[in-house]
């Protein structure tokens, strides 16, 4: 449970500007069983600039499949409704929905010199902003001796629509290759 309160008071002259005055309420409750984790939260936030009513869940998974095998992954659902809309230009309520799905594994071998990682996330939007995302990472690291090798790359989308306007899209990609001695 949460509770927080911002109220202020103008001593001399005149805030230009909204008030800062603003209430907050949360409540949520969190499941652990051994490697789970699962959280649900409701959120209100009451002020004069964008107040809104927010559900988030979340499933979370952190554990080691075998002695060497390490894994992650996590499901988060956010639905945020603002009643008011956000200003005074954009009064119609609506709501956003967020959905985010990541995961990554981590496999030793050779008594731990050499390790490979591997992850991957998406993350969905719906709302005046729609949107899809998604990024992927991969790396080895291998310690022969003195020496430390490296190598990865990664890569990340997006595709953002906001209101009426054409679709936005961009990528990226990077690759490294990295020797250390010690």
């Amino acid at each position: 449970v949460e509770y927080d309160v911002i109220r202020s008071d103008v001593v001399s002259a005149v805030f230009p500007g909204t008030s800062l005055d603003s209430t907050m309420r949360a409540v949520g409750l969190t499941f652990l069983d051994g490697p789970w984790r699962a959280m649900g939260e409701y959120r209100s936030l009451d002020w004069a600039v964008s107040p809104y009513r927010a559900l988030r869940g979340e499933v979370q998974y952190v554990g080691s499949f075998t002695p060497t095998t390490r894994i992650y992954g996590t499901a988060t659902y956010v639905h945020r409704h603002y009643p008011v809309g956000t200003n005074s230009a954009l009064p119609d309520p609506y709501s956003d929905q967020t959905t985010t799905a990541s995961g990554s594994v981590q496999q030793d071998f050779f008594s731990r010199s050499m390790t490979l990682s591997a992850g991957a996330t998406y993350s969905r939007q719906d709302g005046r902003v729609r949107g899809d995302a998604y990024s992927l990472n991969g790396s080895l690291t291998w310690r022969v001796g003195k020496l430390d090798l490296s190598a990865g790359a990664s890569g990340y989308g997006s595709e953002t629509q906001a209101y009426a306007a054409d679709p936005y899209t961009r990528a990226h990609e990077y690759y490294y290759f990295r020797i250390r001695r010690q």
